[in-house]
């Protein structure tokens, strides 16, 4: 049996053909990466200047729960940060209209079904990470 045919077989593929590389190199996702991190920022820059204002908006036309209220405007920046079509450029109003449409109608949601859970629906949902 000739050893070098079975060592050769086994060999390790050469660092040209190495996706991983490749996909790094990739100008399109560099620049992908760069549109999430300029948006994440972005965000974050507005939760910094806007979460109050969300807050006692959402509790004047949403719920007067302070948990709900918390919760709404979680998921609201959650949601922000995937709704791509939502435009962060200033002056920030129609960012500022989404996201407040969307704590609300999440905190009227809440508070609706809040009749409905029973006790242990409402400590499984608090168990819940």
């Amino acid at each position: 049996m000739d050893r070098s045919a079975t060592t050769s077989s086994s060999a390790a593929p050469s660092a040209a053909t190495c996706p991983a590389e490749e996909r790094d190199a990739d100008p399109a996702r560099e620049q992908a990466t760069a549109h999430e991190a300029e948006r994440l920022s972005q965000i974050t820059a507005m939760v910094a200047r806007h979460d109050a204002q969300l807050h006692r908006v959402v509790r004047r036309r949403g719920s007067r729960d302070p948990e709900i209220v918390d919760d709404a405007c979680t998921y609201a920046w959650i949601q922000l940060l995937t709704a791509e079509h939502v435009d962060l450029r200033p002056p920030l109003w129609g960012a500022l209209g989404w996201l407040t449409t969307c704590a609300v109608r999440y905190a009227r949601m809440r508070d609706d079904a809040e009749p409905y859970l029973t006790t242990s629906d409402a400590l499984a949902l608090a168990a819940q990470p």
